[in-house]
């Protein structure tokens, strides 16, 4: 079993208290019309936000490789010449 590192426990963290919100603004009897679709888009807009942020960090990885010299798929051509 894996431990969940402090950023997941954060994200967790997070999820659960949108969720929580989410219900609790969705049982108020006439403003839950209102809040089904204000709940619909705040989740869909984290969720480009945390699609975002990966993007982001995935792309700083690739430039951080880049920068250390050939790419990592193309080490493996270049070993039998070693």
């Amino acid at each position: 079993m894996d431990l969940l590192t402090l950023s997941d426990m954060t994200l967790s963290l997070s999820l659960n208290r949108f969720g929580a919100t989410a219900v609790a603004l969705e049982m108020i009897p006439i403003a839950n019309f209102f809040f089904v679709w204000t709940n619909i888009v705040g989740c869909a807009l984290w969720v480009a936000d945390e699609i975002e942020q990966e993007e982001a960090h995935l792309q700083q990885d690739q430039s951080s490789q880049s920068l250390m010299g050939t790419p990592i798929d193309t080490q493996a051509e270049y070993s039998h010449m070693v």
